[in-house]
């Protein structure tokens, strides 16, 4: 939590007086990934552009002056039409597969295309799940992937859980 500490510890008495929990880290990051929300650090950095990690509705206002970064914008959507090289994806292992590393390197035909960013077992849908980059002829739901020893996997669309 963010906020003066009277308030925090006052929010966290009331959180447990009403029967509320912790969340463990790993179970918070499988939600996040369920929800197709990624993470600055592991799924994004300073130079991601927000059309590749997916945020440009809640990161970017076309209804405001100048931006940093506003040039490249508008260059991908006016004159690529919207095409970046790369873009931030879900990925869906066969059920009892085991979870990827973050990094796992990602192929189709051979090639490299991409590699996995964050990763977790998913309760809701009972399969590894992940987020990763691929690059823009791979990104459509449906394609199948594999890791580097032969391990197929599902492109699928974000959210993979939707949010409640």
């Amino acid at each position: 939590c963010v906020g003066p500490s009277a308030l925090i510890v006052a929010l966290e008495a009331m959180l447990d007086a009403a029967g509320a929990v912790p969340v463990e880290d790993d179970a918070a990051d499988a939600l996040r990934i369920e929800a197709g929300l990624p993470r600055f650090g592991p799924d994004m950095a300073e130079d991601t552009i927000p059309l590749e990690a997916g945020i440009e509705a809640r990161a970017i206002s076309f209804n405001k002056g100048c931006y940093v970064g506003q040039e490249v914008i508008i260059r991908v959507l006016h004159r690529g039409g919207g095409r970046v090289a790369q873009k931030l994806v879900g990925l869906r292992w066969p059920a009892g597969a085991a979870v990827p590393p973050v990094n796992t390197a990602l192929q189709s035909g051979g090639a490299g295309i991409g590699s996995v960013t964050s990763s977790a077992f998913s309760p809701a849908l009972g399969c590894a799940v992940a987020l990763a980059y691929l690059k823009r002829d791979f990104i459509e739901p449906g394609t199948v992937v594999s890791t580097t020893d032969g391990q197929p996997v599902d492109v699928v669309a974000l959210p993979f859980v939707p949010l409640r």
